[in-house]
């Protein structure tokens, strides 16, 4: 049986195409069936991956409720046995794909109550408030999730706190041949669970 892996990206087209090219196409070397779900992608399938796309709506009124919406009723609609998320964005679709079965890894690319912090046209006093919030709200969402991937090792021991399932894996283009078999191995300890079948 051929293991399902759903990445969903908000920016898939941006000029960073770490999923696109380094984590899907490593995954489907490793032959699992691997889907990219994501906004303005072409429909189609190159180098064993497929890519399902999510049209802009032209209105910016409601734009990002709607792309969520669509983004959630797709990804529930291709029905994979794991979904990986890459921006806290998506955090509502996480859960709610959570709450329809489905298993859920999270890869974190940056620290983002520190970034809160880096706003440095602000006061002090006003970076703090909000940094604190966004640190409160991704660990009572991340704990809900099945994995997390922290690309720092600063990352890794703030998850770590609250969750057993983290590996560190860095991003970076040079060093991904090497990193991306600790993801795999995330993976396959994933999928391997009694609840979807997999040995």
């Amino acid at each position: 049986m051929i293991y399902h892996i759903c990445h969903l990206s908000l920016r898939p087209t941006d000029g960073d195409k770490r999923v696109a090219q380094q984590e899907c196409k490593t995954l489907a070397e490793a032959d699992f069936e691997v889907s990219l779900l994501g906004v303005g992608l072409p429909d189609g399938s190159e180098g064993g991956v497929r890519t399902v796309g999510i049209a802009v709506p032209k209105s910016r009124f409601l734009r990002h409720r709607k792309i969520r919406k669509a983004l959630l009723q797709q990804a529930l609609q291709i029905d994979a046995g794991l979904y990986h998320l890459h921006e806290p964005a998506l955090f509502g679709i996480g859960k709610k794909l959570k709450a329809n079965g489905k298993f859920v890894l999270y890869t974190s690319h940056r620290d983002e109550p520190k970034a809160r912090l880096a706003r440095h046209w602000l006061p002090q006093f006003l970076r703090k408030i909000p940094a604190h919030r966004v640190r409160q709200a991704e660990n009572r969402t991340l704990v809900q999730f099945d994995g997390l991937v922290a690309t720092t090792t600063a990352l890794r021991q703030r998850f770590l706190a609250f969750h057993s399932a983290v590996v560190e894996v860095s991003d970076a283009p040079k060093t991904w041949h090497t990193e991306s078999k600790k993801l795999l191995v995330l993976y396959r300890k994933l999928a391997s669970k009694e609840k979807y079948g997999y040995q």
